[in-house]
This record gives C-alpha cells, structure tokens and sequence, in this order.
C-alpha cells in the first residue's frame, strides 16, 4: 500500500517563497521562509525533504513560472483560487 501523500503550501511572493509540510495526519514536517522563488530551489528543497509523494497547492497567480515548472519536475500541483485560500484562514 502506498504511503498517503504530503501537503506542500506555497505563499509564493516575487522574490521569495514561504513553504509548509505537512503530513497526511496535519503534523507540520517542515516549513521554511525566505526560499528563493526559483523553480531550482524549490525543486531541490522538496527532493532533500525526501518525501516519496507530496501534492503542491499554490494560490492561482502567484505563481506561474512554479507551476509549469513543479509539474515539468514531475511533482502533482493543484491552482487553489483565492477565494479558497481566504476561506481557509
């Protein structure tokens, strides 16, 4: 049976990036600021994490270079609507 998946949120701004990890469970695995907004450094950060499968969730617009470039990576992201992402605060 495989391992549920990780969750991957992204508060993605210009220059930086603010990610949470968290596990299948809601346990926080790891969260990190000031990541730099780069496809590279937010690819190689997710694999040294080591995590066999996590899902990405991004705020639509904040982020269209990461998505193209996640999903080109081979990672499974979701566009969540603004509108959701208030909700959920």
């Amino acid at each position: 049976m495989d391992a549920a998946p990780a969750w991957v949120g992204i508060d993605a701004s210009c220059d930086s990036l603010s990610v949470c990890t968290m596990g299948a469970d809601g346990s926080i695995i790891d969260q990190v600021d000031n990541l730099p907004s780069d496809p590279v450094a937010l690819t190689d950060y997710l694999r040294e994490l080591g995590l066999p499968t996590c899902i990405i969730g991004i705020e639509s617009g904040s982020g269209t270079h990461l998505t193209r470039a996640m999903r080109k990576a081979g990672f499974e992201v979701r566009v969540l609507g603004s509108g959701l992402i208030r909700a959920t605060r």
